[in-house]
């Protein structure tokens, strides 16, 4: 089982971002990487997700974590 967290930076503290929709963008995309999950490394994962999320919210940093049952993952800083 893989878990997530993504991290996106924001302009201003005016909702700049509407997180339940980021949320949903997120989910998603895991849905639909679902499928395939069993034969992607974390790695390949995370750059799967900040090129869905960078294509929507172009121009911003993320930092997204992927780890296998919580325990053994990668974290990727995307400026």
């Amino acid at each position: 089982m893989f878990k997530f967290k993504v991290y996106i930076e924001v302009f201003h503290n005016d909702r700049d971002i509407e997180f339940f929709e980021f949320k949903s963008i997120v989910n998603h995309t895991i849905e639909i990487m679902k499928y395939n999950i069993k034969t992607l490394s974390c790695e390949m994962i995370s750059n799967y997700i900040y090129k869905i999320i960078s294509d929507i919210y172009s121009g911003r940093s993320m930092k997204i974590e992927v780890s296998e049952d919580g325990e053994n993952g990668i974290e990727y800083n995307y400026k």
